[in-house]
């Protein structure tokens, strides 16, 4: 009676707890990419802007 108790109510349930780490940890990684993208795409338009200044100033 043990191991069906477990294999139906136990190893169900450690099932769904492993499957709920893995989604929460699936997003928490898109979410840190998301972030990583937005702040690389910031810093190359900063690095633009910054080009773009030292050209007007100091002209070739």
């Amino acid at each position: 009676m043990a191991l069906t108790k477990f294999v139906d109510q136990d190893y169900s349930r450690a099932g769904q707890a492993v499957q709920d780490f893995i989604n929460r940890v699936h997003t928490t990684i898109e979410t840190a990419i998301d972030g990583l993208h937005r702040t690389q795409q910031q810093h190359v338009e900063a690095e633009k802007l910054v080009g773009e200044g030292l050209r007007r100033v100091y002209p070739e």
